[in-house]
C-alpha cells in the first residue's frame, strides 16, 4: 500500500523525495503506517512534521482526493509505463544508495528494472562537434562489446551519440530523462527513446509523467545519472557545462570520474581539462575505460544479440578492432563521410600512393568498405 501512498505524495507540487523522506522519518519514529497518512491534518504535516504551512496545505488538498493518482497509475498503464518506489526491491540498488534518490522511478522497457551497476554515464556538450564524435567512436565500441551499459540523459550532441553507439553495437543503453514520460525532451528524439525501450534498455524519469523539461529539473536527472552508474565519462564539455554537475555528482557519490582530453584553445574542452587538472581520470583509449572497470581484455562478442543486424554490427567491430593502426586511419578518414577519392584520401591521411591502394584493397576484401563510382565509401 506504501506505493500508492508515496506516488500520491510525489503529485504534490513543492514535495520532492526529501519532504517525502520527512513524512517516512515520522512515520517509522511514531510507529505509523503509510496508510496512517490519510488521517493526518494540516497541523501534523506543519508543527510535527516540519512543512511549511503552504506545502502541509497542498499534502492535506491531495491526499484528500483520489483523482490524480488515479490519473497517474491510468496513463501510466496506458502507455506501458512501469513504476516504483524508493522502498521497493526492484528499485536500483545503487540509486537507492545514493543521495537524495527520487522518491518515484518511472521507466519504459522492460518489466524488470535491471541497472546494473557496472554501467558507464556518458555525458558532455549538446554542441558535439567532429572531434566529439570521432571520440566516441573510438572509445565506446569496445565498452559495449565488454558488455558495459552505457548511461545518458538522451540530450542531443554527445548523449545521443552515446545512446546510438550502444545500440548500434547491440548493448543495452538507459536514457534518464529530465521530463516527464509522456513530455519527452528533446522532441527530436523520441524515436531514439522508443529504439532505447525496445531494444532491451530503459527510459527512465523520476518525475511524473507529464512534467515539462524545466531548467530546475536537470541537475536532479544528472544527479540519478551519476547515481546509476559506476564512472562518469566527461567528452566535450564547456568550463559551466550542465555535464560537470553530473561528475560533480559522481564525486559526491565516490563513483569514478573520467575525462577525455581535448584542444587548450578549444571552449568545450575546457569543463574536461579542468576535470582532468583536479585529478580525473584521463582516458586516452577504450583499455583506459575497461581498466576503471577491471576488465583487462575483452572477449568479443560477449553480449546476447538477438538480431541480424546486430550480429553484423559485432562483426565489423571485431574487423575494425583488428585492423593496424594506418588501416584504421583510413578507415576513420572514411567515417567523416562518404564517396572520397583516392586523391582526398591521399592527402587526409599522408599515406603514400602504394600504401594507401593496398590498404584500400584490404579493406574492400574485409568488406569495411566498397568501391563507387565517385570513389570509395563504408559499408
Amino acid at each position: 500500500m506504501h506505493k500508492r501512498v508515496i506516488l500520491q505524495l510525489s503529485l504534490v507540487e513543492g514535495v520532492g523525495s526529501k519532504k517525502i523522506q520527512m513524512i517516512q522519518s515520522y512515520l517509522e519514529r511514531n510507529d505509523l503506517c503509510w496508510t496512517d497518512i490519510a488521517k493526518f491534518d494540516v497541523a501534523t504535516f506543519e508543527h510535527q512534521i516540519g512543512f511549511s504551512s503552504t506545502d502541509a496545505l497542498n499534502l492535506r488538498t491531495v491526499l484528500s482526493n483520489e483523482y490524480e493518482v488515479e490519473k497517474e497509475i491510468t496513463e501510466a498503464g496506458k502507455n506501458n509505463i512501469h513504476w516504483t518506489t524508493f522502498l521497493d526491491s526492484d528499485y536500483p540498488d545503487q540509486l537507492k544508495h545514493s543521495h537524495n534518490p527520487p522518491a518515484v522511478l518511472y521507466w519504459q522497457g522492460n518489466q524488470d528494472l535491471k541497472v546494473p551497476f557496472e554501467s558507464l554515464a556518458v555525458v558532455g556538450s549538446r554542441a558535439m562537434d567532429g572531434y566529439g564524435k570521432q571520440v566516441l567512436e573510438s572509445l565506446l565500441p569496445e565498452c559495449v562489446v565488454a558488455g558495459i551499459p552505457i548511461i545518458s540523459g538522451g540530450a542531443l550532441g554527445i548523449d545521443a551519440a552515446a545512446h546510438q553507439i550502444s545500440l548500434e553495437y547491440g548493448g543495452k543503453t538507459v536514457v534518464v530523462l529530465g521530463s516527464g514520460l509522456l513530455k519527452p525532451y528533446p522532441e527530436k528524439n523520441r524515436a531514439l527513446f522508443e529504439q532505447v525501450a525496445d531494444s532491451g534498455g530503459f527510459v527512465i524519469s523520476g518525475f511524473p509523467l507529464h512534467i515539462p523539461p524545466v531548467a530546475q529539473n536537470f541537475p536532479i536527472r544528472n544527479r540519478v545519472i551519476a547515481g546509476l552508474s559506476h564512472t562518469c565519462l566527461v567528452v566535450q564539455a564547456a568550463e559551466k557545462s550542465g555535464a560537470l554537475i553530473t561528475a560533480e555528482c559522481a564525486l559526491q557519490e565516490g563513483r569514478n570520474v573520467a575525462a577525455v582530453p581535448g584542444d587548450v584553445f578549444d571552449p568545450l574542452s575546457a569543463g574536461c581539462n579542468n576535470l582532468i587538472k583536479n585529478g580525473a581520470y584521463v582516458v586516452q583509449n577504450s583499455c583506459d575505460i575497461l581498466e576503471l572497470f577491471n576488465i583487462k581484455t575483452v572477449a568479443r562478442p560477449q553480449l546476447e544479440i538477438t538480431t541480424s543486424s546486430h550480429q553484423k554490427n559485432s562483426k565489423k567491430l571485431e574487423l575494425v578492432l583488428q585492423l593496424t593502426v594506418a588501416e584504421r586511419m583510413v578507415f576513420q578518414s572514411l567515417k567523416k563521410g562518404d564517396n572520397y577519392t583516392f586523391e582526398e584520401l591521399l592527402s587526409m591521411t599522408q599515406l603514400s600512393l602504394s600504401d594507401l591502394n593496398a590498404i584500400l584493397i584490404e579493406l574492400e576484401m574485409k568488406g569495411l568498405i566498397e568501391t563507387t563510382l565517385f570513389g570509395y565509401r563504408l559499408v
